[in-house]
């Protein structure tokens, strides 16, 4: 088995159970949405963002590092200095875990009062000064497996936490425990800390660190540092575009309008899913072709491949812009329905943000890592500046702008740079192509949907069948998509 089909069937198997965890964390979303007031629900989701974002500083892009330099000594058959490279990570990330976690402490009554503006706040503040160490531990494992290559643990690990949320988050709702957001947080707590117990058992099964010699070095603490220091401005950039605006959002509006806009974003970011499934295929190639020096090919794979997400997200972000109001309801209830022209906004950002995503591949995939940090830190700077703008004045549908603004910034950003090394034409034809069968889905599913008079569920859903069915037939008409080429991408995602 060649590295490219090793990897492509590693890569296939971490793919599969990401949406699998992925799509239970949606289902866990959509039971607290209906479980919680909103301004419970958001005040959750809030104080998980506040998290997440410590964790990125308590990570220092060490994470990056540890999975580095584990696949490096493992390849080398130096398994002594994978273990003193785990515990020189691990002894740091869980130490400024334990820092950031007493400082949490120390402040839960003053960010309670002055921040989250709710005294339930203060309680959900100390559970998360212990879930912040556990996290820590957790990602430590995350990255272990990912450098062992071991990427049915590395799937396994995240898809479990998934499982034990949503098992924990039902229990207690129907056992009676008190629906607010410290039932969310409980169940939180207890998922990680069985995920942790269970899959650190499986790691020292699977490195026998027990067996292995210490032998710290500072020539290896500096080659960490250094490589763990030119990660972190591109982690941080990323943290700060995905949870910069919940974190505004709970200093300027209501936790209630919090709780809005954490169920209309991940909703929307489920499209994503494809610009993902697209990048396992487009950073292998782009990086073997680029290495043979076949520029045409690359040229012509990313033509087809910019095409294949067209032809796929368009169709589903006009449904997100067609029936916002009718999506929110049935999945998490009329309370939130609200957020819908927010949702709309962000329908649009998504196709920016997966566009992105295969620009930001070929770039790495050709060898330029580096120009990646630099349009997401771009991205990451001119999402503060707006979401500080934008929020204060339109609140949920201001920081739906920023986000899809700043995917848009990004991806034009991308394609600049690409120019200098690939460069791809923009091709009026194709644009042509896909706004007509974007138009004649619209109008066949807004006249059926019309014209039919019950069940308003049963109407969308046959309109759409109706409306997907007639964009399928313009797409082969117009020769948007090929059979041959929905082989290729599950040859090369399945290939063993």
């Amino acid at each position: 088995m060649t590295y490219l089909k090793k990897g492509l069937k590693g890569v296939s198997l971490l793919f599969i159970t990401t949406i699998l965890a992925t799509l239970i964390g949606y289902i866990t979303r959509a039971v607290l949405a209906r479980s919680l007031q909103p301004e419970q629900f958001g005040l959750f989701y809030a104080v998980l963002s506040l998290m997440t974002f410590i964790l990125i500083f308590t990570n220092f892009g060490f994470g990056s590092s540890l999975t580095k330099h584990v696949s490096e000594f493992v390849s080398k058959k130096d398994r002594n200095a994978m273990k003193t490279v785990i515990v020189f990570v691990s002894s740091i990330k869980l130490g400024l875990a334990v820092i950031a976690s007493l400082i949490l402490f120390f402040l839960s009554k003053f960010l309670a009062a002055n921040y989250f503006k709710n005294p339930v706040a203060e309680v959900l503040l100390l559970f998360f000064a212990v879930i912040l160490i556990i996290s820590t531990f957790n990602s430590l494992l995350l990255n272990i497996f990912n450098g062992l290559q071991k990427y049915f643990l590395m799937g396994g690990i995240q898809l479990f936490e998934k499982i034990m949320f949503l098992v924990f988050v039902l229990v207690f709702v129907y056992s009676g425990f008190t629906k607010n957001a410290s039932l969310a947080t409980f169940a939180y707590l207890v998922a990680l800390a069985l995920t942790g117990l269970v899959f650190v058992f499986v790691m020292l099964r699977q490195t026998r660190l027990s067996r292995l010699k210490f032998s710290p070095s500072k020539k290896l603490f500096k080659k960490l540092s250094s490589f763990a220091s030119a990660s972190f401005l591109t982690s941080v950039s990323r943290v700060v575009i995905g949870y910069i605006d919940t974190l505004m959002l709970t200093f300027f509006t209501t936790l209630a309008q919090v709780g809005v806009y954490n169920v209309v974003y991940p909703t929307v970011l489920m499209l994503t899913v494809v610009g993902k499934a697209v990048n396992n295929v487009i950073f292998p190639m782009s990086s073997e072709l680029w290495a043979k020096g076949l520029k045409d090919k690359l040229k012509a794979g990313m033509m087809m491949i910019q095409r294949v997400i067209l032809v796929v997200l368009i169709p589903l972000a006009l449904v997100l812009l067609i029936f916002p109001k009718l999506i929110i309801t049935l999945l998490f209830g009329a309370p939130y329905a609200s957020g819908y022209f927010a949702m709309q906004i962000l329908a649009l950002g998504v196709i920016f943000a997966s566009m992105g995503t295969v620009y930001y591949s070929v770039l790495k995939g050709i060898g330029k890592p580096l120009e990646v940090t630099k349009i997401v830190g771009i991205g990451a700077v001119f999402n503060i500046v707006m979401n500080l703008i934008l929020i204060p004045i339109w609140g949920i549908e201001g920081a739906a702008l920023t986000t899809t603004l700043s995917y848009l910034l990004m991806l034009i950003l991308a394609s600049f740079k690409l120019k200098k090394f690939v460069s791809v034409p923009l091709n009026p034809s194709m644009w042509l192509r896909l706004v007509i069968g974007a138009v004649v889905f619209v109008v066949v599913v807004y006249f059926l949907n019309s014209l039919l008079t019950f069940n308003v569920y049963l109407a969308a859903v046959l309109s759409l069948i109706v409306g997907a069915l007639a964009y399928l037939v313009v797409c082969k008409y117009l020769k948007l998509i090929t059979l041959k080429e929905i082989n290729f991408f599950i040859k090369q995602l399945t290939h063993k």
